[in-house]
C-alpha cells in the first residue's frame, strides 16, 4: 500500500528546494564577486599604481 503525502507537504518540499536552489545561486554569486574584487585590486596595485583606475 502507497500512503500519498499530502499537497501541502509536497508544497512545503517544494519550497525547500526553491529556497536552497536560490540559495546556491546567492553563494555563487558571493564567491565570484570576492574574486573578482580581489583581481581588481591585484590590477590596481600592480599595472596602475600611478593612474586613476
Amino acid at each position: 500500500m502507497v500512503k500519498h503525502m499530502p499537497d501541502w507537504s509536497r508544497f512545503l518540499d517544494f519550497m525547500d528546494f526553491c529556497a536552497a536552489y536560490y540559495t546556491i545561486g546567492l553563494v555563487r554569486c558571493a564567491v565570484f564577486s570576492f574574486m573578482l574584487i580581489g583581481l581588481v585590486m591585484l590590477f590596481r596595485k600592480v599595472f596602475f599604481r600611478n593612474g586613476l583606475f
